[in-house]
């Protein structure tokens, strides 16, 4: 019987260290608000977090056997999970300063379950990291992978210079001026920043030594503030896209992706490519302007953000590239699923009809808007409505120009949008389901939306949706990959 192990005794200090992030905000506001009150708030965040890690120590067992991990854990309440190593997509390690500092990484392991990893391990120790990943790698590595497999292949490496771009486009800037101006209107901060604001002229005026500045003076000032607020969250995006993907660095061992990122949390995360499910790339406005483009895998464990205080750091769906150059996207593309075959592919355009279809679908839902308006902007609504009209047109041209679908040996493809442009690579071998779907007026021009879903497809994830295509070709393609999924054995 193989040796049962147990969480690394730092383990107790990082139950501590989540429960005070967690009380953070309490915290600074007894402090500014009550001094007298902020050590009990401390002492509220820290004795039952200790309490709560020295339980969890003492109790939380995992043993490793050849097929599977089982993890023991609880007093009263026990609970014993059973995880086949052949279930779990994807190792994910994350370390921040305090862990490196101690010698040792929270471990996420991720199965087709859900949103939420199948474990979180926190923490162990590097040694104990090591050993977890080579029982995994041996159950699902693929038995045709060699020793004579190059080691590590780097297929994308950001310099410092990429990462900050990436910062940049993100706007992730306004997400902590958000922050910001929820806390002042928790304090009634907008009084003193109103009253600040009316002192400006007299400033000037003390300032500039004249009675009253002019309306030029005052505009200038006004843009002046403008530019210092778009420089200040511009520094601020490219600063958070410096922290957060620092370092990133994309490779290739034998049949295992591994991304590892982050300036101060070092993450690393391990996909097999037998479960990448499909890949997708996302290009907006802003990534065209410099010409770039995003690139992500999707396996059936890929995982969103928690809200549980116990896993805080929960690796979102992995990057293969948060920015790439868009001139190389199809070279990273073949180099994780050969069997794409880019340059082979015969891209198909939507329905001849489908361009007035979504026109006039625009039309009806900005004529029933412009309707009720009529009663509060009266005549106003008619150039409106016609500017609304101008829109959806050219919409509706840019949408169908830019929809393309393709269908190649082992995969199908789909890309959409005009101003923020999407495409998915999904391995026909990982379909789970293929429908169709008509609504009448489909049927009446003899259209149809052809759906296509992997494992794991959730909100806002469904894999394929090709619209408006002729119901023919629609019907004939939902039994061609029907007819090439029955023929594969479908693996996780």
């Amino acid at each position: 019987m193989e040796s049962e192990h147990r969480l690394h005794p730092s383990s107790v200090f990082f139950s501590i260290v989540g429960a005070l992030r967690s009380f953070v905000v309490p915290v600074i506001i007894a402090i500014v608000v009550a001094r007298s009150f902020a050590s009990f708030w401390l002492m509220l965040a820290v004795i039952p977090a200790m309490i709560a890690g020295t339980l969890h120590y003492i109790s939380y067992r995992y043993r490793l056997t050849e097929e599977e991990l089982i993890i023991r854990q609880g007093i009263l309440l026990r609970k014993v999970r059973h995880v086949p190593f052949t279930r779990i997509q994807n190792v994910n390690l994350v370390r921040n300063p305090l862990h490196r500092m101690f010698g040792v990484a929270e471990v996420q392991l991720e199965t087709a379950s859900g949103d939420k990893p199948e474990a979180v391990m926190r923490v162990l120790s590097m040694d104990a990291v090591r050993e977890l990943r080579q029982q995994v790698d041996a159950d699902t590595v693929a038995p045709s992978v060699t020793s004579t497999t190059p080691a590590s292949t780097p297929l994308v490496q950001l310099s410092l210079r990429e990462v900050a771009l990436y910062g940049l486009i993100s706007n992730r800037g306004l997400v902590l001026v958000g922050a910001v101006l929820g806390v002042a209107s928790q304090f009634e901060w907008w009084e003193v920043g109103e009253e600040q604001v009316k002192q400006i002229p007299a400033l000037l005026e003390r300032f500039l030594q004249i009675e009253a500045p002019p309306l030029w003076l005052s505009i200038v000032t006004g843009v002046a503030l403008a530019l210092i607020i778009i420089v200040a969250l511009a520094l601020l995006s490219t600063a958070w896209g410096v922290m957060r993907y620092h370092g990133f660095k994309l490779t290739r061992r034998m049949d295992r992706l591994r991304t590892e990122y982050g300036l101060f949390t070092r993450i690393q995360a391990t996909i097999p490519l037998q479960r990448v499910q499909l890949l997708a790339t996302r290009q907006g406005p802003l990534q065209r302007l410099f010409n770039r483009v995003s690139v992500l895998a999707k396996t059936a464990g890929s995982t969103r953000q928690s809200s549980d205080p116990d896993e805080s750091t929960i690796v979102r769906r992995p990057w293969l590239a948060p920015i790439f150059p868009a001139q190389k996207m199809v070279d990273l593309i073949e180099a994780v699923l050969p069997e794409t075959r880019w340059h082979s592919l015969e891209w198909r355009p939507l329905a001849p009809r489908a361009e007035w279809r979504i026109r006039k679908r625009l039309i009806i839902v900005f004529s029933l808007i412009a309707l009720p308006l009529t009663l509060l902007l009266k005549v106003w609504v008619v150039p409106l409505w016609i500017l609304a009209v101008l829109w959806a047109s050219i919409y509706a041209r840019k949408f169908v120009l830019h929809s393309r679908w393709a269908l190649g040996d082992r995969v199908v493809l789909f890309r959409r949008g005009w101003w923020f442009r999407r495409m998915a690579v999904v391995r026909i071998d990982k379909i789970q389901g293929i429908s169709i779907r008509e609504t009448p007026f489909d049927r009446r021009h003899k259209m149809a939306s052809l759906c296509i879903d992997t494992a794991g497809s959730g909100a806002g994830w469904r894999t394929v949706d090709i619209p408006l295509i002729p119901a023919e070709t629609a019907a004939l393609l939902r039994d061609q990959l029907y007819l090439e999924t029955s023929r594969t054995d479908f693996r996780w």
